[in-house]
């Protein structure tokens, strides 16, 4: 009987008995690390462009201004992105990120741009994220442009130093 009692204790049991929590803790803690794998590997996709201007200035501004949408998205994703061409798949050179609040406008600062031309465009990720990219509901906008009739070179002449502004009009994407 003594030996069936001693059985029964954890500290004596020979079994590493491991409970169906262990597993999907496991799987939860793997699951977490892949999608944040994933989530650096796209920042890094992201700023994967050289630190070359468009057109070679030396010398750096802050570029601001305002983003107009048609409807307020409080809670909603917003990027803005500075870059030589309009294709968010090979990286831009710089964006800023934030939230929306219940406004339908709100201001963007990026520091630190480097002297030269560029598309300056945003995204509001009302329908969309960042994964799947923008989609049909989700608010685009291009500063010197609209989503039909973008600018068919960089526009936005940033100087080697000061404050440049460029606010921007969004439209929902059909």
């Amino acid at each position: 009987m003594g030996a069936s009692s001693n059985m029964c204790r954890s500290s004596n049991t020979p079994f590493n008995i491991k409970h169906p929590e262990d597993k999907m803790k496991k799987l939860f803690y793997l699951f977490f690390l892949i999608t944040f794998t994933l989530f650096l590997s796209f920042l890094y996709q992201g700023c994967s462009k050289d630190d070359n201007p468009v057109d070679g200035g030396t010398g750096s501004a802050t570029v601001k201004g305002t983003l107009t949408i048609p409807a307020a998205a409080p809670g909603k994703t917003v990027y803005v992105i500075i870059d030589n061409d309009m294709n968010g798949d090979n990286g831009y050179k710089y964006a800023a990120t934030g939230t929306c609040d219940a406004n339908t406008s709100g201001t963007y600062t990026l520091n630190d741009i480097a002297a030269g031309t560029y598309y300056i465009y945003a995204v509001v990720f009302v329908v969309g994220n960042t994964s799947s990219g923008p989609q049909s509901g989700d608010y685009y906008g291009i500063y010197g442009g609209t989503m039909n009739n973008p600018p068919s070179n960089p526009n936005a002449t940033v100087p080697s130093s000061g404050t440049v502004t460029f606010d921007i009009d969004l439209e929902e994407m059909p």
